[in-house]
């Protein structure tokens, strides 16, 4: 050592003891030094091992609180109902927590809305029997207020509480000393701005308050309620969504039925003009099938002459052959066979082409009545137009001329039934407005927009401008009493929409009438549905 000095041999024996001495005071001093240094040391060592064993358990405790709040955003997710949300956080809780068991209770229905009563959810680690407990709190309800439960559903935030077996407003405690209950805390879950359910955990162990572990069970909490609340909103939405398309599908079948109610009463007003271009082409068919019976008598009985003519040839009778001849002769010229022959010809022709006339009328009534409203076809509007025409021609003939302008324009996928009931109505609105003698002008062309366009003009008395605004809604009309249903422009107008077109209408009182339509050459949905 630095401080120790040696001495000569011959020193004095005092000096050498007192040197010995000092050196070992030295020493012992040197080694005390150590002795604290390293004593110190441990010291440090001892707390930073101390240190890391608490970080250690309190990062395992975040890390579990962590997983707690993870595992509910997961059982979120996934749309369960209430109770199965509320199972998973007691579980989740009492895996990763260190709180062996759990419990749900509600508030009750009725008349007793602000008390708690105890549920039949609960949750328990398989290393702690609750049974004792389940039992004992099956009929547990707590005023707000009373117990663990009750401070949390008055207040509205989590409530700890050590010591729950000695607590005087605590109707368990004897179970909770059964049991060796010591802690535990509750948990409002809040969802739809009320406490729908509050959540208790016990422990045997007496937990410090630990105020992170229950802000991350608060926030676990949260998330739960957040969870419920979307839940319930997203079945709700569900449910709405499902009766707004149930009444959207019963407005659709009203709508069906109005447009084929509107069909049934235009046929009903149009019935007796139909059913005298009906009967026109019948009378003289059957005027024409009466001439021909007669035709075919006279031809019969010219048989019955030529095969008697036949007979006598065969025979070789002069005389009778003669007789037959002559009958021949006399019955050629009575009858008039060549005007006969000429005439079946011409009333053939008449009789088939009055049929014809019938069976259009009545193949554009089937077209127009049809009720298969969902049916796409592609179609020639200027067809269309045609069997229209010949539909309402008993009320046009007599005060209408009509004029047609069809330009180039393709076949478009349509409802033809439909598109004719429109024409239908705007062709007898203009013969209404026309009065005694006028025009209808017919014209179609292709749209700017690649679709194709119709107008129907007429030279009626036109429209008063305030009445312009009105025209299209449901049961307006501007006929007499009697004379309109006011249904017709507004069924066209859904008709035309429905088809992804427009109809849009001008007119000056006095001067007339221009109804104009533009359809595209597809409907829009049948458009989507080609290309998905």
């Amino acid at each position: 050592m630095n401080d120790i000095t040696t001495t000569p041999p011959n020193a004095p024996a005092n000096d050498r003891v007192a040197l010995l001495n000092r050196t070992l005071e030295l020493e012992r001093r040197a080694r005390e030094s150590v002795e604290r240094r390293l004593r110190a040391r441990n010291d440090e060592l001892n707390d930073a091992h101390r240190q890391i064993e608490e970080s250690l358990a309190e990062l395992h405790a975040r890390t579990a609180e962590l997983e707690l709040l993870h595992e509910i955003a997961f059982y979120t997710q996934q749309d369960p109902d209430t109770h199965t949300i509320l199972r998973a956080f007691l579980r989740s809780v009492c895996n990763r927590c260190g709180w062996p068991c759990g419990h749900v209770f509600f508030p009750s229905d009725g008349d007793d809305a602000a008390r708690l009563v105890s549920s039949d959810i609960w949750e328990s680690r398989e290393d702690f029997d609750a049974c004792s407990l389940i039992e004992a709190s099956g009929d547990l309800v707590f005023a707000p207020g009373e117990g663990v439960p009750g401070r949390a559903f008055a207040d509205g935030i989590v409530v700890y509480q050590e010591n729950i077996d000695d607590h005087d407003d605590n109707p368990r405690a004897g179970i909770y000393q059964q049991l060796g209950l010591s802690s535990s805390f509750a948990v409002p879950i809040r969802a739809f701005g009320r406490i729908v359910a509050v959540t208790e955990f016990f422990s045997p162990d007496s937990h410090s308050r630990d105020e992170k572990f229950l802000r991350n069970v608060e926030t676990a909490a949260l998330q739960l309620g957040t969870g419920i609340d979307r839940r319930e909103s997203e079945v709700q939405l569900r449910q709405n969504i499902a009766s707004l398309e149930q009444a959207n599908a019963d407005l659709r079948a009203t709508k069906d039925q109005l447009v084929q109610s509107e069909k049934l009463v235009s046929i009903g007003q149009l019935a007796a003009g139909i059913a005298h271009e009906i009967n026109n082409p019948i009378g003289f068919v059957m005027s024409n099938v009466n001439s021909l019976r007669d035709y075919v008598q006279t031809l019969v009985e010219m048989l019955g002459c030529y095969e008697r003519f036949v007979t006598a040839v065969g025979q070789g009778n002069e005389q009778i052959v003669d007789g037959a001849l002559a009958e021949i002769r006399a019955r050629s010229d009575s009858n008039d066979l060549e005007f006969v022959r000429s005439d079946a010809t011409a009333i053939i022709e008449e009789s088939v082409e009055g049929m014809m006339r019938v069976k259009d009328i009545v193949e554009g009534l089937k077209t127009f009545a049809r009720t298969d409203g969902s049916t796409l076809e592609e179609a020639d509007v200027h067809e269309i137009i045609e069997v229209s025409l010949k539909m309402v021609w008993n009320e046009l003939k007599y005060n209408c001329t009509i004029e047609r302008d069809f330009g180039d324009v393709p076949p478009i996928v349509c409802n033809a039934g439909k598109l004719g009931q429109v024409f239908t109505n705007l062709l007898v609105n203009a013969s209404h407005a026309i009065g005694e003698q006028g025009r209808i002008r017919i014209a179609t062309c292709r749209d700017e927009d690649g679709g194709i366009q119709i107008t129907v003009s007429d030279n009626g008395h036109g429209i008063d401008a305030d009445k312009l605004n009105d025209i299209f809604n449901p049961f307006f009309t501007t006929k007499p009493v009697g004379q309109g249903t006011g249904l017709g422009l507004s069924v066209s107008y859904g008709i035309i929409q429905d088809h992804g077109g427009k109809i849009s209408v001008a007119s000056e009182p006095g001067e007339g009438t221009t109804f104009t339509i533009r359809l595209p050459l597809e409907p829009p949905q049948r458009a989507a549905a080609a290309s998905d």
